[in-house]
């Protein structure tokens, strides 16, 4: 997992952190004028991170980089937040949370006016965390509803597509196994909703329910890519939600940017500010 005590990561995750921080950076002409930006980490990591035997910046260190405006880390791993705490220590305006961000979000909530302006990246890598003496979701639909009712917030969000399939073919061919009843207790806390079981074990399947069930009673312009590994198998959707068609258009922007293999005809016609989903099986004209 780790190296000198940071994180191991590969392609898929710089492309990642390259989306997150060219769009904080598009947020920074906002905090200059309105001075009203907060970010919150719910899966901070250790900070600094290792990719190839290179020590780079992770989310925090990239968002605190950015803009002295406040930033909330929560890091559920001991060894993670041992590094998180050293690698953020020279940033005054970062504060480190140590648990459970499903348990730690209203903390961090509470303490943040309804004036500001909050951007979340909520990063699970998986459904489970798996400690040495417990374990626990990563992520549950209520701590995303939670920041959601803010008055003011836009997300951007690992929805782990790998593992919601796996976790979603086991209950379906094999509702005998053992494993099955958790599982679906999993499934059920991360939709917030049991009705998930009803849709097919597929990645735009799942995507379009959670959007649809999900993200569009809070949110007005939804977007997503698709974050393929080495293999080019999906591995999950980096899914962006807000109220505000001008960061609308600045993700549509980043995201296209990323995804940029395939041609693309009238962007407004095939990829509408307030839908637009980038992945590699698209139809698009040319």
């Amino acid at each position: 997992m780790v190296k000198n005590g940071y994180m191991k990561i590969k392609d898929h995750t710089l492309t990642k952190h390259t989306i997150l921080e060219k769009y904080l950076k598009a947020c920074e002409r906002f905090q200059n004028k309105y001075s009203n930006f907060c970010y919150i980490d719910t899966h901070g990591g250790s900070g600094l991170v290792n990719y190839k035997d290179e020590i780079r910046s992770g989310s925090p260190i990239i968002a605190a980089k950015i803009h002295p405006y406040p930033c909330h880390v929560i890091e559920i791993d001991p060894m993670r937040y041992s590094c998180l705490e050293e690698s953020t220590k020279k940033y005054s305006h970062i504060t480190v949370y140590h648990g459970d961000c499903n348990q730690k979000i209203d903390d961090i909530l509470h303490q943040i006016p309804s004036w500001k302006f909050i951007f979340c990246f909520i990063d699970p890598d998986k459904l489970i965390y798996h400690g040495k003496s417990s374990s626990c979701l990563q992520l549950t639909y209520e701590t995303v509803e939670k920041v959601a009712q803010h008055p003011k917030t836009e997300i951007l969000l690992n929805f782990p597509l790998e593992a919601l399939i796996r976790c979603g073919h086991l209950v379906k061919k094999h509702p005998e196994d053992a494993r099955t009843p958790k599982i679906i207790e999993g499934m059920d806390s991360f939709f917030g909703t049991p009705d998930w079981i009803k849709e097919k074990a597929d990645k735009k399947k799942y995507l379009n329910f959670y959007i649809k069930n999900r993200l569009e009673s809070f949110y007005s312009h939804i977007g997503a890519i698709c974050i393929r590994g080495k293999t080019r198998a999906p591995l999950y959707y980096l899914v962006y939600a807000s109220n505000h068609p001008v960061g609308g258009k600045i993700m549509r922007h980043i995201m296209k940017q990323e995804w940029g293999h395939e041609p693309i005809g009238n962007i407004d016609d095939e990829f509408p500010i307030e839908r637009f989903i980038f992945e590699p099986y698209s139809t698009v004209k040319s």
